[in-house]
């Protein structure tokens, strides 16, 4: 299967962005260049012609007249070369103005200090329009924490530099817009923390206490004072504690009502819900009510905090992984049963199409040698559908995966609904279906064993499976699962087991330390692949 074969994840870049300053400063650099190129041709041609100038004036008595000729024709030649070059030179220095730029300009540029024509200047701050200045009283009491609860359209205006512009809150659901490896991002389920711009726990009703509020445009400093010494008294009289349930946000079946009644002032940011109850009474095994057990959520923080890993960084790279998978491989698989859906009509096999024939049925077409010659990437396609023996299921659950770039649809601990009946337990969790796709990919890409040709590269020694164990003695890491349902990873490296928090995010942050292993302690090869730039591409996800 060509697509999925290749290692680099596509990568959309937007369109270039040119602005004034930065149309200047390529034009006097590439002006400066000529005119380097010219002085540095017109000194060659100066040497050259000196040489000639001196054989001519003191000639060997042997030379030949043709020789004196031919001496005479190169004088002539890098005398106009001289003329040339230092005219040339002339033309392009004189009269060029010098640039100012702010030393971050000059940093990005790549443009030094002592550059004669590029001067640094500092940047001024510009005064906010009244338009501007009232958007924001309307949004936050002064806190600048608006940046992280605008929309998409005030981020992408350029007006904060603080705040990337992938980033928004502007919906309850975790999109991502393909314009970029960094788009968009929204959380599912509940409002949560930005990784690059906290926000309070409370958010007071704003646009109400301005519809209220006596001071108008903020112009100066005394105006700022009564809208503060306003909002002040304003804020006291929210004080008042009372108890809000919001019944809409739940981020998977099993949270209930309990879970979402929180205690509020005024209106209140709701945190992230809790992990639903693992409910098992082997003993030690992981139990809770509501939520993970606190001594495994200590003990993930931390191992991540020895590992030099911020909670900022984390969550940054959880979100790289999302996109990685999704672009890597679900994008690519949807893009594939298409293409073999249409080979199938193309070449008579009307009957045929992928959701809508069983697993045994697929495989047996994929040996025929009349479809392996005219359809060569089903093959390569059957191991991603083995997941379960409901391929209708499987299909449509890949296609709804793959949406949006950054796998919004993902439901750790169930799945999706298929005709209007939800998911049932017979079923793989999303959890237990991107971990299948995930190491049949790094099957595809691993090269086989010497000893065993026939076992999958990735998934027999780096992937255990419930309710297998994992080997002894071995020192490479292995990620095991633990439990199924709900599913539950660990790594294991050389015997030692590390687990990190159980939930939403249990299969991406095993992942993500499984990567973290293999890039610091095996100098980022997986096996014989390099997984950086020159290899499967994929360590980028894990870059602070």
């Amino acid at each position: 299967m060509r697509s999925l074969t290749t290692g680099r994840t596509v990568v959309r870049t937007p369109p270039a962005i040119i602005t004034p300053v930065m149309d200047c400063s390529m034009k006097v650099s590439e002006t400066m260049r000529k005119a380097s190129q010219s002085l540095k041709w017109g000194t060659i041609n100066v040497v050259l012609l000196a040489i000639v100038f001196y054989d001519i004036s003191d000639p060997c008595p042997s030379y030949s007249k043709w020789i004196r000729y031919a001496e005479v024709g190169l004088a002539v030649v890098f005398a106009i070369g001289v003329i040339f070059h230092f005219c040339r030179y002339l033309w392009n220095t004189i009269g060029v103005q010098p640039v100012s730029l702010t030393p971050l300009q000059m940093k990005l540029l790549g443009i030094k200090k002592t550059d004669p024509y590029f001067k640094a200047s500092t940047p001024v701050a510009k005064p906010p329009s009244p338009d501007a200045t009232a958007e924001l009283l309307s949004t936050t009491p002064m806190n600048l924490s608006a940046i992280s609860w605008r929309s998409t359209s005030y981020l992408s205006s350029g007006r904060s530099d603080s705040m990337s512009p992938n980033y928004s809150m502007s919906a309850a659901s975790w999109e991502y817009m393909p314009s970029s490896p960094m788009s968009t991002i929204n959380y599912s389920g509940s409002l949560a923390h930005s990784p690059r711009s906290p926000v309070n726990a409370s958010v007071l009703d704003q646009s109400n206490f301005s519809s209220i509020s006596s001071v108008g445009v903020i112009e100066d400093e005394k105006s700022l004072n009564k809208y503060l010494q306003e909002f002040d008294e304003y804020e006291k009289s929210l004080e008042q504690p009372t108890t809000t349930t919001i019944s809409t946000w739940r981020s998977s079946p099993s949270t209930t009502e309990a879970d979402l009644t929180v205690p509020s002032r005024g209106y209140t940011y709701q945190l992230a819900c809790p992990t639903p109850a693992l409910n098992t009474a082997s003993p030690g095994a992981l139990t809770a009510e509501g939520g993970s057990p606190s001594s495994l959520k200590h003990k993930s923080l931390e191992l991540w905090r020895r590992l030099g890993v911020k909670p900022s960084m984390l969550t940054q790279w959880n979100s790289n992984l999302r996109m990685w998978i999704s672009q890597t491989v679900l994008e690519r698989l949807v893009m594939e049963f298409d293409a073999v859906d249409e080979a199938f009509q193309r070449y008579g096999l009307t009957d045929m199409k992928l959701g809508s024939v069983g697993l045994e049925r697929l495989k047996k077409t994929a040996q025929m040698a009349q479809v392996v010659h005219n359809i060569p990437t089903l093959p390569n396609l059957v191991p991603f559908l083995e997941a379960s023996t409901n391929q209708e299921y499987i299909v449509a659950r890949i296609r709804e995966l793959a949406k949006g770039g950054c796998m919004s649809d993902f439901r750790w601990n169930s799945g999706g609904s298929l005709h209007g009946k939800v998911w049932e337990e017979h079923l793989p969790t999303d959890s237990a279906l991107v971990m299948h796709l995930l190491a049949t990919y790094l099957d595809t890409q691993l090269p086989p064993q010497p000893q065993n040709p026939d076992k999958r590269p990735f998934s027999s020694e780096y992937l255990v499976k419930y309710p297998e164990k994992p080997p002894t003695g071995k020192n490479s890491p292995i990620i095991q699962e633990v439990q199924v349902n709900p599913p539950h990873y660990v790594l294991i490296v050389g015997g030692e087991k590390f687990e990190v928090e159980m939930g939403r995010n249990n299969f991406f942050h095993t992942f993500l330390l499984f990567l973290y292993h293999l890039k610091t302690k095996e100098g980022g090869m997986l096996g014989r692949i390099n997984l950086g730039p020159s290899g499967l591409n994929i360590l980028w996800v894990i870059n602070s």
